[in-house]
């Protein structure tokens, strides 16, 4: 869109102000040069929000799926970490159990009381991992509502630029 501006006509309103002939050309020149240059018009404003937009789309769908990534291999790692000890445990609990049933049937009870212990260690397990579990859950929903609140304050920043630029020009 071009801003109209009629030379004439203000020229016209000069010289009938009083302004000289000469002074009022040179004053309608320069303000149609000026307005030609400086005037950002409403295309050019729609178009810096449309740039404005896209990069916020940009920066919010990494954002989101480096979250996702980071999140998806923590509770890999953690899964493996549970197995690994879970089979520790089994292979300790074989162990214990072949040694004490050969050497020491004596010794039944207090097998039963190391299984018991056993089963408490890995019920604490499964509870460390539901808490670990619902902690990260609750990072996570930190993160994007931190995320969020950015992106807010970006969208912010940037309606606040154009409305001054709106009011500047």
């Amino acid at each position: 869109m071009t801003v109209l501006f009629d030379r004439l006509s203000y020229m016209d309103r000069l010289t009938a102000g009083g302004v000289t002939e000469g002074q009022a050309r040179l004053h309608a020149d320069a303000l149609d040069l000026a307005l030609r240059e400086a005037v950002v018009t409403k295309p050019d404003l729609d178009e810096a929000i449309q740039a404005l937009r896209h990069d916020l789309e940009e920066v919010t769908g990494k954002l989101r799926s480096d979250f996702e990534t980071a999140n998806q291999a923590l509770r890999h790692d953690l899964e493996a970490s549970v197995r690994a000890l879970r089979s520790d445990f089994d292979k300790a609990i074989q162990v214990l159990r072949g040694e004490f049933g050969q050497r020491f049937q004596a010794h039944d009870e207090r097998l039963s009381r190391i299984e018991h212990r056993l089963d408490m260690i890995e019920h604490r397990l499964e509870e460390m991992e539901g808490r670990i579990d619902l902690k990260m859950d609750m990072k996570i929903a930190a993160l994007e509502q931190k995320m969020t609140i950015r992106v807010g304050a970006m969208m912010a920043v940037s309606v606040g630029i154009l409305s001054v630029l709106i009011t500047v020009f």
